[in-house]
């Protein structure tokens, strides 16, 4: 699209022959100006402000009732450099803009501009544009005009990028418009249930704690109905057909205790999280026939809510306090209180009291001892495992994180849904993770995971110096480790043990005092006969593999493998597994 300089009497041309005339990018320029917030129009000159303006009425010109205008294109940024900037243009309604950020964000995509006008806007019978002007108190026609700029797209993903976001937009238009008829059956819903503390659950939803999204209801042959919001305009189910048949067998038993679950479904509206679900039995002639779902996500409010105020959560305070004989006012019931509000509410709901107490006195625990810790909690129907981990704030890195994720994914042979952080008093961390077992019937061994975990985190460093003291001079042990311990990343300590940390240590101190990088070539004893081990440590930091690999096939090995550990200070840990061609390892060790 070509953009031309727009004065107060010029127009410009759009596809199709039609015309804007200045006054309208007059308009839209002070808009974009106006409602930039701070930060956003640095860098944003008039030219360049002029330009954005008549790109994104070229993108609104002509728009069709009930549908969104989307429009990404490539453009030179104020340096020269390429870049992209999106168009959005929609009826004004709640949830526009943070969904359509929530889809960049998904992707990958950064934002380096973003600015939301709201104008009142005039159109004919055909859907162009007369006029716009800024919203005023009998405003009727508000439309909604996004732009985005961001890193250079390539036309592919461009187009990739406005069919998602058309996506988007009709799923905001959905749950918007359902709205009244998706809080009309929460409220129904309510009504089902007999059990006072649930209903009031529910209906504790309907007051704004709660951003519902979709309803359906489905039978027993999995037939879908009464579809609202998100369901009326996607084709795919809520939940799985195994997650199904677990929750009518559930109903058949405790048909007066609601399902709260976690969707696997992640919601294009609003926020990029997992939906939240309500599952209600229907019961016709004393048999339950079907089940009502609705998604949604928890608001703010509602996470952040008193566990007192809270339905469900408070009776489950109450029956810790007289189950562990603590008074509500006493010092170990405010911890108890405490430790349970600090916890996030979206989980806890959808746990077993037995599995409840346990994470509340956990933490209660941790906030007067802080150490690491590692608890588990499979979901109410079994499909995904919590995972809530403890870790000291000044571990926390991405590096710990990364390896607690991959201890907890190949424990459970499970797939990572989402993961969180959260600061908690007391100098520790909480990791929460999100997984999704493919096989349900896979039994988790918690008890080693922690153990694992507090190797990883405290339990390393004592076991290593232990080796040290074995292999080497016991007076130095605590030097070396002293020296050289805090340059290992927590992916090393899970990938390696102990004795082979010693070992590492002893050829860096060989190197500082050498004044080269070191090689050391051994058979790991649980691997196969065949295959020797190379580690290269180098100081002047990552080898470049076109290097190392001609030289070792050169010496008649095959290069199978090769992990590299980055260590503090630039210092490289070369890890290679080769294979001996055509002769005996022995001979060469």
């Amino acid at each position: 699209m070509v953009s031309s300089q727009a004065g107060s009497g010029s127009e410009k041309k759009v596809p199709g022959g039609n015309k804007i005339s200045g006054s309208l990018v007059i308009t839209m320029r002070d808009a974009l100006i106006a409602g930039a917030l701070p930060g956003e129009n640095e860098g944003f000159g008039d030219a360049q402000c002029q330009h954005a303006a008549e790109f994104i009425l070229a993108a609104a010109m002509h728009r069709k009732f009930k549908t969104a205008n989307i429009i990404a294109e490539s453009f030179a940024d104020n340096n020269g450099r390429l870049a992209t900037r999106i168009a959005i243009i929609n009826p004004d309604m709640p949830f526009l803009v943070d969904s359509a950020s929530a889809l960049l964000a998904e992707r990958g995509i950064d934002v380096d501009r973003l600015i939301h006008p709201v104008l009142s806007v005039k159109r004919d019978d055909s859907g162009k544009i007369l006029d716009i002007a800024a919203p005023g108190k009998d405003s009727t026609c508000l439309e909604s005009f996004i732009y985005f700029e961001t890193g250079r797209q390539d036309a592919k993903a461009r187009r990739d990028l406005e069919r998602a976001m058309a996506a988007v937009s009709a799923d905001v238009r959905a749950a918007v418009e359902d709205w009244p008829k998706l809080r009309s059956k929460l409220a129904e819903n309510a009504e089902l249930l007999k059990d006072q503390e649930t209903g009031e659950l529910l209906r504790w939803f309907g007051d704004n704690n709660l951003t519902l999204l979709a309803h359906e209801q489905v039978s027993r042959s999995g037939k879908r109905s009464q579809k609202s919001g998100l369901s009326r305009v996607n084709d795919g189910a809520i939940l799985s057909a195994p997650s199904l048949e677990l929750a009518f067998n559930h109903f058949d038993k405790k048909a007066n205790e609601p399902l709260i679950l976690k969707s696997n479904r992640v919601s294009t509206v609003h926020r990029n999280v997992l939906l939240d679900l309500l599952l209600v039995p229907i019961i016709e002639k004393g048999k339950v026939t079907a089940i009502s779902i609705i998604a949604g996500l928890w608001t703010s409010a509602a996470l952040a809510t008193p566990v007192v105020e809270m339905p469900v959560l408070r009776r489950a305070l109450q029956r810790m306090l007289d189950r562990f004989g603590f008074s509500a006012n006493g010092h170990a019931g405010k911890a108890m209180n405490h430790a349970l509000t600090e916890l996030p509410h979206d989980l806890l709901v959808t746990f077993k009291q037995k599995d409840l107490e346990r994470i509340t006195l956990t933490n209660m625990s941790l906030t007067d001892r802080p150490r690491p810790k590692m608890i588990t909690v499979r979901s109410p129907l079994g499909r995904h495992i919590f995972v809530f981990v403890w870790v000291p704030r000044d571990d926390l890195s991405t590096s710990l994180r990364e390896s607690v994720q991959k201890l907890v994914a190949d424990a459970a042979k499970a797939n990572v849904l989402s993961w969180s952080i959260g600061l908690e008093e007391g100098g520790l961390a909480l990791l929460r993770f999100t997984l999704d077992l493919p096989d349900r019937t896979i039994k988790v061994n918690e008890a080693e995971l922690d153990r694992q975990l507090n190797l990883m985190v405290r339990g390393w460093a004592p076991e290593v110096e232990s080796h040290l003291a074995d292999l080497a001079d016991p007076k130095r042990a605590a030097a070396i480790l002293q020296r050289y311990a805090d340059a290992f990343p927590a992916s090393y300590r899970l990938a390696y043990s102990a004795q082979e940390a010693a070992r590492d240590m002893l050829e860096l101190v060989l190197m500082e005092r050498e004044h080269s990088h070191i090689t050391r070539l051994y058979q790991d004893n649980n691997a196969d006969v065949r295959h020797l081990k190379l580690k290269i440590y180098n100081s002047d930091g990552a080898m470049p593999l076109s290097d190392a690999v001609p030289a070792l096939e050169n010496f008649g090995f095959d290069v199978l493998e090769e992990v590299p550990t980055a260590l503090r200070g630039g210092t490289y840990i070369h890890d290679f597994r080769l294979a001996l061609r055509g002769g005996d390892v022995d001979s060469v060790l």
